[in-house]
């Protein structure tokens, strides 16, 4: 589920008992606020998915997030930045303690190989038994598998939620929202005054 930044619609009321030139500044203010708003609203939501996912910040924006902006046009009513959360599952590697490859299991059978030890949420530890890192067969990225049954049957590969999941629930989403509404208050407001202010030099 997606986070926007739009313009509420007060201001668009607003707008419309200025005259041209406020018309403009108020404009100009609202796209400002917007941009100036875009990177603490990753910021917030990267600090928001590590308080309950282990994973780094560069992860988390590469694989997860896609900013989206429009700023074009007149109308304040379709000016929005919003924050798109892909929906592609947690792959186990990422959270793994030790040694992200391949382990000596060649002659050991599943039941003997050492469980892998995982930290998906901050602070807890989790231990997968049965499981071991191999690549997938349509691609070179390492991932982690189970046996469906006993002896040769076929392989499960292990994932965890997509981050997804977590910006569907309110609680999650509502310290974001708030402040990222502080944040882009401010910047209005110190737009708003620098914009008027050079329209009536």
């Amino acid at each position: 589920m997606p986070i926007h930044i739009e313009i509420a619609d007060e201001l668009e009321k607003l707008g419309k008992h200025f005259k041209a030139s406020q018309r403009t500044v108020l404009l100009k203010s609202v796209k400002r606020a917007l941009r100036r708003s875009s990177n603490p609203l990753e910021r917030l939501s990267v600090k928001r998915v590590q308080q309950f996912r282990s994973l780094n910040a560069k992860l988390i924006k590469q694989r997860w997030f896609r900013m989206k902006k429009r700023l074009n046009g007149m109308d304040l009513r379709k000016i929005e930045i919003e924050l798109l959360i892909l929906r592609k599952p947690l792959n186990l590697i990422d959270v793994i303690i030790g040694s992200k490859t391949p382990r000596k299991q060649l002659g050991i059978s599943v039941r003997q190989r050492r469980p892998l030890r995982m930290r998906i949420t901050p602070g807890k530890t989790v231990r997968l038994n049965h499981a071991f890192i191999a690549k997938g067969k349509k691609s070179s990225v390492y991932h982690v598998f189970k046996r469906k049954g006993p002896g040769k049957s076929p392989l499960v590969k292990q994932a965890a939620p997509s981050l997804n999941e977590l910006f569907e629930k309110e609680f999650f989403r509502r310290p974001i929202e708030r402040d990222i509404a502080k944040r882009l208050n401010k910047e209005f407001s110190a737009a708003y005054d620098y914009f008027l202010a050079q329209a009536l030099r």
